[in-house]
């Protein structure tokens, strides 16, 4: 029996924000093949690595059954990417072996687990890497998201529910440690967070029965914010959209700190209207404030020219500094090139205040994902400085 609604682990954080979000993810298309095709390859590729490392006690045909899958699934994936999916793979898999030291260690691979909810069924769900050790009384639990660079805490809520269901199933344990592991082209530094027995529990009871609660309730809400970038039914859900667009007119000044950080993230793909959530988070955070993972560095973003030009002044230092007035009529668009062409030219602008730095400092996220910088996107998952 399907738990009610179709909760798993993999989309409960998505319920605790939003309680309609699968009833109305089931009105839209499905997720199209392709879209996660790459990370179930890798998942595959990452369970076969494993078993010829350890024995995880799967049965020949299983794991044929497993070949063929990862077979097909990289069919459909360009090969270009193969590369980085068996990068993944063989690099999860030799992280999982090495996750224990104890000899006795057990292992299991894409493995399926069960909650128990005697109210409303129980919850199915598949744990990716499990490694029990010191006789039961401690257990491993490692998640693999390929192609994404996500925080721990954004994963969080489906760890738990794997780690409740190994509670319920072994008695015996008393920690867990919840590792996240995010390969692309490179390697994932593993996240990691310890639980107790006691501590699973209780987020059992105050935050997995509230939200299985609220998502099974008669006159369920849509609560629309950033989670919505998870939902495959964000592009036709009318809660989505007329949350974007009250957003849009909000000022940041009168936002919090968190509502600010969220308010970055939306504004993320609309330049035209982020400047006074960027300008506000700057303040915010020079004056010591946390605005969720942004933060500031000095910019190196290049010089440019002031909005009004004294174009005789200009000309005046030209010949001072025996710069042809062809090269003036012919300036480079990005006037921190004259640095490079005349530089005494270029101090003595700067002095005048003829040219001034686009901006005094940039704004980042601890997420690898630049807000308005001059980074540019080099090779898949890799950056570099214009």
């Amino acid at each position: 029996m399907m738990h009610p609604n179709n909760i798993t682990p993999s989309n409960i954080a998505r319920v605790h924000e939003c309680p309609m979000t699968l009833d109305i993810e089931r009105q839209m298309d499905q997720i199209r093949f392709c879209d996660y095709a790459p990370g179930a390859a890798a998942h595959a590729i990452a369970a076969l690595e494993l078993l010829k490392r350890v024995d995880c006690g799967w049965p020949k045909g299983k794991i044929d059954q497993l070949k063929e899958q990862a077979k097909n699934l990289l069919s459909y994936i360009d090969v270009q990417e193969h590369k980085w999916i068996y990068g993944a793979g063989m690099g999860a898999a030799n992280f999982v072996k090495g996750a224990t030291l104890d000899p006795d260690a057990e292992f299991f691979a894409e493995h399926d687990v069960t909650i128990d909810d005697p109210h409303n069924g129980p919850m199915y769900g598949r744990a990716d890497f499990i490694v029990l050790e010191n006789e039961r009384s401690k257990a491993k639990i490692i998640e693999l998201k390929y192609g994404q660079r996500i925080p721990l805490k954004a994963v969080r809520p489906q760890l738990m529910c794997y780690a409740l269901a190994l509670v319920q199933e072994h008695p015996s344990i008393k920690q867990i440690a919840l590792c996240l592991l995010c390969p692309n082209d490179r390697p994932g530094v593993p996240q990691w967070a310890y639980v107790t027995r006691e501590e699973v529990l209780e987020w059992a009871v105050n935050y997995l029965g509230p939200t299985i609660a609220a998502a099974l309730a008669k006159h369920s809400k849509a609560i629309a914010g950033n989670h919505c970038m998870g939902c495959r039914a964000m592009g036709g859900c009318r809660h989505h959209a007329d949350w974007v667009g009250s957003e849009f007119t909000r000022e940041p000044v009168l936002m919090n700190n968190n509502e600010l950080a969220r308010h970055l993230d939306l504004l993320q793909t609309r330049e035209d209207i982020y400047n006074a959530a960027r300008t506000e988070a700057i303040h915010r955070i020079g004056a010591g404030e946390v605005v969720g993972d942004y933060y500031i560095q000095p910019n190196g973003d290049r010089e440019i020219w002031t909005t009004t030009i004294d174009r005789a002044a200009i000309v005046a230092l030209a010949k001072t500094h025996n710069v042809p007035l062809s090269y003036l009529f012919h300036r480079p668009r990005n006037a921190s090139n004259i640095r490079a062409d005349y530089p005494d030219f270029f101090k003595a602008l700067k002095e005048a205040g003829h040219i001034r730095k686009q901006s005094a400092y940039k704004l980042m996220s601890n997420r690898g994902n630049p807000l308005k910088t001059p980074l540019k996107l080099r090779k898949k998952g890799e950056y570099k400085s214009e």
